[in-house]
């Protein structure tokens, strides 16, 4: 048989070969994961969500705060879970963000009325900066053990 001869039946063997090993890697790789980190969970995906972002979002949710003011880092994570706690709980109320780059969401909830009840991180600085930034005024309420409350006002 001549060297031509032999490709085609060499890349068909091939292809077979390597569709099967494919099939067998992905088996292995999800049985060493089950082993490693066992099965799927949703509650797991839940706590792991709760744990990175949910530090405030319980005393966030029950002051009833709909803005949420500071730096974007902060900012941004926490707005994500507070409204993750209140789809779980099947409200339909939302809380926004009001940090750098919020200006698209203003009208959200800027439109609601002409006060807002704004939550904070005790020691963010940032907060009345980003406020005067969107034209809001704002004036402390409370000092909670994870936040502090405002009043805001455009």
């Amino acid at each position: 048989m001549s060297a031509q001869a032999f490709r085609p039946y060499s890349a068909a063997l091939l292809a077979k070969w390597t569709k099967a090993l494919a099939i067998a890697s992905l088996c292995v790789l999800t049985v060493a994961s089950m082993v490693s980190y066992g099965l799927p969970s949703l509650s797991r995906i839940e706590r792991g969500l709760d744990d990175r972002f949910g530090r405030q979002s319980g005393a966030i949710v029950r002051a009833g705060a709909t803005v949420i003011a500071g730096d974007y880092w902060r900012v941004w994570p926490a707005v994500f879970h507070a409204n993750l706690t209140l789809a779980r709980t099947r409200t339909r109320a939302h809380v926004f963000g009001l940090a750098y780059r919020s200006e698209e969401t203003d009208m959200l909830w800027k439109n609601s009325g002409h006060v807002a009840l704004v939550a904070g991180w005790p020691d963010d600085r940032s907060i009345g900066m980003v406020a005067a930034e969107h034209g809001i005024t704002i004036t402390p309420l409370t000092h909670l053990p994870e936040i502090n409350l405002t009043l805001g006002r455009w």
